[in-house]
């Protein structure tokens, strides 16, 4: 059995969460507004609990556990197998997940003020948004 670790985060916005889970690639993630178990690879429940998951079978691991975030006062404490870390779900892609998490923060804050985003440019791995007022 692998044991999971936690990691505090700064994404609080559920929906910037999962759209920034959507870019990467993760469009069968699960929201409930109250915790759930999380699986490990043989499929049985384990104690950690997440209000967003990622079921193993859509990790892209063939033998992988549950990825959580469980809602922490404001904030998500991502909950990550140490098997799933050490494979894919490390702390680059916790870096991108936070990056793609911030940009759609940002586009969404920017709509809310009356902004369009014009354009988007990706140069030496920095995300350049460019708004207009509508």
């Amino acid at each position: 059995m692998s044991k999971y670790s936690e990691m505090q985060t700064n994404l609080s916005d559920p929906k910037c969460l999962l759209a920034a889970l959507a870019q990467m690639g993760f469009e069968q993630v699960e929201s409930h507004a109250e915790p759930q178990p999380l699986y490990d690879w043989h499929g049985a429940a384990r104690p950690e609990t997440a209000h967003i998951i990622i079921r193993r079978k859509h990790t892209g691991l063939s033998a992988s556990n549950d990825i959580g975030f469980l809602k922490d006062g404001g904030n998500y404490r991502a909950i990550i197998s140490q098997y799933d870390e050490g494979q894919k779900f490390d702390a680059g892609w916790m870096s991108k997940l936070k990056q793609g998490y911030a940009e759609v923060r940002t586009v969404a804050q920017a709509r809310l003020k009356g902004y369009r985003l014009l354009s988007k440019e990706t140069i030496d791995g920095t995300v350049k948004l460019r708004f207009a007022a509508r």
